[in-house]
């Protein structure tokens, strides 16, 4: 069951409000987390219109993550620690 910040309701009119749960109180991502939600699913045949709310970010933990998600992350931070010359 997903909580109250990673939902999806759709009514009957068409309104679709998405629960985000944010990474931290201060996620910078949010904005266009918000934005690109709102394009890609406004698009979407019946929708009428799209809301999104956000958590307060203060219960986040990597185990979170998604698997395929947390391969690429690793991935992503081997490479900046090879090219920062970092061991």
């Amino acid at each position: 069951m997903l909580s109250p910040e990673e939902s999806v309701e759709v009514t009957d009119a068409g309104e679709v409000t998405i629960g985000l749960r944010l990474t931290s109180p201060f996620c910078e991502m949010f904005p266009f987390m918000k934005a690109e939600t709102i394009r890609a699913v406004g698009a979407l045949d019946g929708v009428g219109a799209v809301n999104v709310r956000h958590d307060a970010g203060q219960d986040w933990d990597h185990d979170l993550i998604a698997p395929a998600a947390r391969r690429r992350r690793e991935l992503r931070l081997s490479v900046l620690r090879r090219t920062a010359g970092a061991p």
